[in-house]
């Protein structure tokens, strides 16, 4: 799934601000260049107003420190069918990019996984010197 030439490949990492240590399912950086480091979580569906809140809060509290104020950040928003659109708007306005996952779509989105996090961390939001 991931091309190991090209990034490295953080997993269950921490990411400690002066607020909170929040936890993410990987963190993608470019090896050689100084592109941007991109978080990965995954959202499951169980209580998802809570786990959107949770997520907000977290990007919300990385925007605000200036070690990770320019990461990209992916939501995994798994069983996304069975989450509601109050919760998933959460997400969708805080993270960079969500994908929505549903059985329909799973083998769809582990195909196209590894190009998702190549054009993410190809992308570099404004730097906040």
């Amino acid at each position: 799934m991931w091309n190991s030439d090209e990034f490295t490949i953080e997993e269950n990492s921490e990411i400690t601000t002066d607020v909170a240590t929040h936890k993410v399912n990987f963190i993608a950086k470019d090896k050689i260049s100084a592109r941007t480091p991109t978080t990965v979580k995954t959202l499951p569906p169980s209580n998802p107003r809570d786990r959107a809140e949770r997520y907000g809060f977290m990007l919300y509290d990385m925007k605000g420190n200036p070690k990770y104020s320019g990461w990209s950040n992916l939501a995994l928003v798994t069983g996304a069918d069975k989450w509601t659109k109050p919760a998933l708007d959460i997400v969708k306005r805080m993270a960079t990019k969500t994908v929505e996952i549903t059985r329909d779509n799973q083998d769809e989105f582990e195909s196209s996984f590894p190009r998702l996090i190549e054009d993410l961390t190809a992308s570099r939001p404004e730097l906040h010197l």
